[in-house]
Formats: C-alpha cells, sequence, structure tokens
C-alpha cells in the first residue's frame, strides 16, 4: 500500500512554472517573479520651509527668501557651492515658503538652511518642515495647517467673568 502523503510532498506544482532557455540551448523550469518593482528617482524635489525672526518683524518675500538660501549656501559652501547649489522660490505665504531644487542638491541646501542662524544682522531659524518629490504632498500640509489656523480663530474665545448663580426670590 503507497503512502499518498509521501507522493504529495514530492510533487511540484508546474501551472505556475515558465520555461526558460539558457544560451546552451537547454531548457529548464523556473518560477515567475513574485511581484515586479519599479524604482521611481525624482528629478526634482519640494521642501516646505518655517522661517522665523524672533527679535525683529522682517516681510518674508520671494526676494528675501532667495537671498536667504543664498546666505546659507555661501557661509557653508562658500562662492562655489553658492554656483553649485541653487533652489528656486516657488511661493512665500505668511512665514513659509516652498522651494524647489534637484535631487542631488537637496541634502547640502537642507542641511546649510538648518545651520543658518542670522539673516541680515538679525537672529532667524529656518525649519524645514517637509520635502517631498511630490508637490501635492506639500500643498496637502498646508492646506491642512490652514483649516487648523482658520478653526483657531473661529472659535469663541472663553469669557473670563464669572457667571453668577440665579437666585430664587
Amino acid at each position: 500500500m503507497e503512502s499518498k502523503d509521501a507522493s504529495r510532498g514530492k510533487r511540484e506544482d508546474t501551472s505556475s512554472m515558465m520555461e526558460v532557455e539558457s544560451s546552451s540551448g537547454t531548457s529548464s523550469k523556473k518560477r515567475p517573479p513574485a511581484r515586479c518593482e519599479y524604482i521611481f528617482r525624482a528629478e526634482r524635489y519640494f521642501c516646505l520651509l518655517e522661517i522665523t525672526f524672533p527679535d525683529a518683524r522682517v516681510e518674508l518675500t520671494k526676494v528675501t527668501v532667495v537671498g536667504m538660501l543664498q546666505a546659507a549656501v555661501d557661509d557653508l559652501f562658500g562662492k562655489v557651492g553658492l554656483g553649485l547649489y541653487t533652489a528656486e522660490v516657488l511661493t512665500v505665504f505668511g512665514n513659509n515658503a516652498i522651494i524647489s531644487m534637484s535631487e542631488s542638491v537637496l541634502t547640502p541646501v537642507w542641511s546649510s538652511l538648518t545651520l543658518l542662524s542670522s539673516f541680515r544682522n538679525e537672529r532667524c531659524r529656518v525649519l524645514v518642515k517637509k520635502a517631498s518629490p511630490f508637490l501635492v504632498s506639500i500643498a496637502d500640509v498646508v492646506h491642512k495647517a490652514r483649516i487648523e489656523e482658520q478653526e483657531s480663530n473661529s472659535k469663541p474665545k472663553p469669557s473670563k467673568r464669572k457667571k453668577k448663580k440665579a437666585t430664587r426670590r
């Protein structure tokens, strides 16, 4: 009497196998890959910056942010770095800015902005809130921040007056 379990363990499922022919002319059976992976390498990266001046009131414009970018890169990498590591300012709103740069420039510009501590003899702080190859994800963060800001402004502030208890007469 033959054991059915022993024959099952040795049998292979040939329905998912594909035949592959080698360079020597012999063919062999090989399993197809489980899945295909595509590697996406972005050409451009977008960064959302938060720029604060704790001591002074400085109005942020595109020109101001470009000057900050150039000053930061110049401080860290010099004039050669200033020519190599360039970024484009897309928009400025409030104390935030969105910049665009090539993938190879991302790390040097990010590091130089992080290490920037003063601009035009005023203390400043530049925080990279988000970096992404997709501008839509940056816009999503900005949209959520604006909604939270509107909600916080529209909520009525609690009054500091104490309510008097109603007395019966």
